[in-house]
């Protein structure tokens, strides 16, 4: 089993290394978009790139690293695929269905067991979470541990440390709803969130979708002001959504 993304270790420092090692054992890297563009049969099984030979897992925490190193045999060179084809089968692609992306130190993968079970009481002690009656470290734990179709739970790790977490609903209301984000103090500050951001807004408008959406309760000023700074717009507010005494601000960012 060959292992390129450099979980487990410092990514920064490790990756390369790995890179090196693969490629002189004969590995190539491309992506699979460049397989799929190419006409080749693609099957991903797990976070983790396999060598020729070995078996691969397949669950539902596995997932596509964004580079893959596979051993490239020696075969035709690849059919042309048409434009108008290839932008057509990228805009189809339903978005934040593939259980791993890599965004440079930072990679979102399905949360495990293990990591709801770490994750919950963790965002429970956050703003404005705690201060939320009927939200407790059980409830967050049970909510991240789900598996929801159409609202993956993702874990956000950074350098093999657990960071944070994000649930995006992917069809709410003419777009996608970033159900919740939760980034632990010791990761803020590092741009994490600017890069879940802009993933979040590439992905998105790579499929199309008219707008991204947030709620933000009216007293985390901080959550509303970080929205605002990357493109969405107060849109309503509403009472008692969660609670009684509470207020919710709706936002918006127009995609189209």
């Amino acid at each position: 089993m060959a292992h390129a993304n450099g979980r487990g270790f410092n990514t920064a420092a490790g990756l390369p290394a790995a890179i090196k090692a693969l490629r002189a054992k004969g590995y190539e890297f491309v992506t699979v978009s460049e397989l799929l563009a190419a006409g080749k049969p693609v099957i991903v099984s797990s976070c983790y790139n396999s060598k020729a030979g070995d078996t691969d897992r397949y669950d539902r925490l596995g997932g596509a690293s964004t580079l893959s190193a596979v051993p490239r045999p020696p075969r035709d060179p690849p059919q042309k695929v048409p434009e108008q084809a290839a932008v057509a089968m990228s805009k189809t692609e339903q978005p934040f269905l593939a259980p791993c992306y890599t965004l440079g130190e930072v990679e979102l993968a399905l949360v495990t067991s293990s990591e709801a079970v770490a994750l919950g009481p963790l965002v429970a002690s956050m703003e404005p979470w705690r201060d939320y009656p009927g939200i407790s470290a059980a409830t967050l734990t049970a909510f991240l541990a789900d598996v929801e179709p159409g609202a993956p739970r993702f874990a956000i790790r950074h350098n093999g440390g657990l960071a944070g977490t994000v649930t995006i609903r992917t069809n709410w209301f003419r777009g996608p709803y970033i159900h919740l984000l939760a980034l632990m103090p010791a990761w803020q500050g590092l741009g994490i969130g600017a890069d879940l951001m802009a993933f979040i807004d590439e992905e998105a408008r790579r499929s199309d979708q008219r707008n991204l959406w947030v709620a933000a309760t009216e007293t985390n000023t901080g959550a509303i002001r970080f929205y605002e700074r990357h493109g969405f717009v107060r849109t309503a507010t509403i009472d008692g959504l969660v609670a009684d005494g509470k207020t919710e601000v709706l936002l918006r960012k127009r995609l189209a």
